[in-house]
């Protein structure tokens, strides 16, 4: 593994450590595309809390951010969690080389 790949997966695994995050994950794999303000309402907290989450999520590039007007719709990004799935299995086997995960490469 090189280094870039950890600093992705601590990008990664910092994004999946709240509660509410997880919950924004399910609601965005169960609905698909979904505007930012319902998923507040979904979730029963604040927008801006909802866009605070939203931001590690982004950055390891779990969710995409769509703008149109004024609203803001997120979506899962399924090949980021394969990408990463693939460095977490290089790292438990002792850093194998294959492709490197999302945010070591600056992609977000």
């Amino acid at each position: 593994m090189i280094q870039s790949d950890f600093h992705a997966l601590s990008k990664y695994f910092k994004a999946l450590s709240d509660h509410v995050r997880l919950q924004i994950l399910q609601a965005l794999s169960a609905d698909g595309e979904t505007n930012v303000s319902d998923l507040a309402e979904r979730l029963e907290v604040s927008q801006p809390l909802i866009s605070w989450h939203l931001r590690p999520l982004v950055r390891a590039g779990l969710v995409r951010v769509r703008k149109a007007g004024r609203e803001s719709y997120c979506s899962l990004n399924p090949d980021a969690f394969q990408l990463y799935e693939a460095a977490v299995s290089r790292l438990l086997r002792g850093g194998e080389s294959g492709q490197t995960a999302p945010g070591a490469r600056n992609e977000i």
